[in-house]
């Protein structure tokens, strides 16, 4: 038993890990290993999204409470690029916000219902309608004419009609509820059309019900005529057109809340879908654009290891804050620097190309500042690898020293001078009075 123990904890320990390897944090890399968020922005949530059988990390960027972009990954952390796999993730991840607020917005109104959870309710209401249609056989009793059995008749089968569409509601919100649950739960393109059809079949057969029982209404205004024409007792005639009303739950439940919440449904369903496909559109476009300014600022402003470990190589701790291409810019053209350099004519280039890539990158031409960027940072390259026309210029502090220990070794000198000075003046006076 033991070793079984012991077996099954090991199994579950892999599971767990395989799960962390798989899986990764992705607000907390977008926010502290990527430059995707502007200042005013906030990776807030995170989706993951199914694409053909590849899960992808969708990140929601608020600023403030406005959701302004959505970021998506694959599974190695690397940003999606193609635009049809963007628009199929954007338009999921679009279509459950929407939807969660429209659920929201139901369950929060007193006059809807938000019946996909009804299932067991719609099949207790159907069973209600066997009482009916024995009430229904009670005024038929106490009427006893042609006419009233017509009618009863008539609202005996549109009773059947509304249990057996109840039934069939049964089974449906039963289907549309479980697929509700795993579509939010683990959400894949494409869905979000079946989840729609599914809700709107259901919102459908809601509908007809209500249909049916407005045929009934019609039909007990015309048996209650017979009532209070009939020779029975006011109390009787007033018990009697209360047994051919519709049951209560009917009434109040079918086409009441659900009738209110299946209208709101059939007409926001393909408003929802609709708007999920075209805002995919541009969010797509959006974000495209977002990695072409992100490749851009990292490419000038961003760390580059061949930059840094090419600079701290050359010059030690006098470019240890050398990171980047703009970094290595502020080195090169330090005033005290910028004509010891050996390559002048590399540096020239270098400034031009610097200043390019900037102006580019602040007019959003992020592709020249990129192809400016990098033809900048060979130069960078350049400069370091053939330095300064001497010796690497020495830290500030060691300069400092440097200066400071010369002017002491010269003053030394001169109070050296000056004393060996009096001491000869003194002696030449002394033998010239002798």
């Amino acid at each position: 038993m033991n070793l079984i123990k012991k077996g099954l904890i090991l199994l579950v320990l892999i599971v767990l890990s395989i799960n962390v390897v798989a899986g990764f944090d992705a607000i907390s890399f977008v926010s502290n290993e990527t430059n995707m968020l502007g200042d005013d922005e906030t990776a807030k949530e995170s989706i993951t999204v199914k694409d053909k059988g590849i899960e992808y990390q969708v990140v929601l960027v608020f600023s403030g409470d406005k959701l302004q972009s959505m970021i998506a990954l694959d599974e190695k952390k690397v940003f999606v690029e193609s635009k049809s796999i963007l628009n199929r993730l954007f338009k999921t991840t679009l279509f459950i916000k929407s939807y969660s607020d429209l659920k929201t917005q139901i369950n929060e109104n007193p006059s809807f219902s938000w019946f996909l959870n009804q299932s067991i309710k719609a099949k207790t209401i159907a069973s209600f309608n066997d009482e009916k249609k024995f009430e229904l056989d009670l005024v038929a009793n106490e009427l006893d004419s042609d006419d009233s059995q017509i009618l009863i008749n008539a609202l005996k089968g549109l009773l059947d009609d509304i249990s057996e569409k109840l039934l069939i509601m049964s089974i449906d919100f039963t289907e549309a509820s479980n697929f509700e649950t795993e579509f939010l739960n683990a959400p894949e393109t494409g869905r979000e059309e079946e989840l729609s059809s599914k809700i709107i079949d259901s919102s459908q057969e809601i509908i007809s019900i209500q249909e049916i029982a407005a045929d009934y209404k019609s039909r007990t205004t015309l048996l209650k005529a017979i009532i209070n024409e009939s020779d029975l007792e006011l109390d009787s005639k007033r018990s009697l057109s209360l047994l051919i009303d519709l049951p209560v739950d009917v009434k109040t439940t079918v086409i009441g809340f659900w009738f209110q919440s299946s209208i709101s449904l059939e007409e926001k369903m393909p408003a929802l879908l609709g708007s999920a496909t075209e805002n995919s559109i541009n969010e797509s476009t959006e974000f495209l654009m977002r990695i072409e300014r992100t490749k851009a600022y990292d490419a000038i402003y961003g760390e580059d290891d061949e930059i840094k470990n090419k600079f701290f190589e050359k010059f030690g701790n006098l470019a240890s804050n050398v990171v980047s291409v703009k970094k290595a810019a502020d080195l090169v053209f330090k005033p005290e620097n910028v004509v010891l350099w050996e390559e002048q004519k590399v540096v020239s280039d270098f400034e031009t190309q610097v200043n390019q890539a900037i102006n580019y990158y602040n007019k959003g031409d992020y592709g020249n500042a990129v192809k400016t960027a990098e033809k900048a940072k060979k130069s960078a390259l350049k400069i370091a690898e053939t330095g300064f026309h001497e010796e690497t210029p020495k830290e500030p502090f060691t300069e400092l020293l440097y200066q400071i220990l010369v002017g002491l070794i010269v003053l030394l000198l001169a109070i050296f001078v000056f004393a060996e000075g009096r001491k000869y003046l003194k002696k030449k006076h002394e033998e010239d009075i002798s």
